[in-house]
C-alpha cells in the first residue's frame, strides 16, 4: 500500500507493518505489496517473515509474466497469415 510505503520511509516501521500487512491480506495476488512487506520485514530484522513475503513477491511476479507471455503469444497466433 502506498500509506504503508510512506510509514516506512518515514521510518514509523509499527504503522507501515500494519498498512502493508493488511494490504497483502486485501488483494494476495499484488506482488508489490508482498516486495514491500518482504523489505519492512528485512529492516525490521524478521528474516524468516522476509523470505516468506519474497518468495510470494515472486510467484506473483512469475505468475504475471506467464499471463503476460500466454496473452503475447495468441496475439501472435491470431496476426500470422494462413
Amino acid at each position: 500500500s502506498v500509506l504503508g510505503r510512506a510509514y516506512f520511509n518515514l521510518k514509523k516501521t509499527a504503522e507501515a507493518q500494519h498498512e502493508m500487512e493488511e494490504s497483502v491480506l486485501l488483494d494476495p495476488k499484488d506482488g508489490p505489496s508482498h516486495y514491500a512487506l518482504a523489505r519492512l520485514y528485512t529492516s525490521i530484522g524478521k528474516p524468516e517473515l522476509a523470505e516468506q513475503q519474497f518468495k510470494a513477491a515472486q510467484v506473483q511476479f512469475d505468475a504475471e509474466a506467464a499471463k503476460g507471455n500466454t496473452m503475447g503469444m495468441g496475439r501472435e497466433m491470431e496476426l500470422t497469415p494462413e
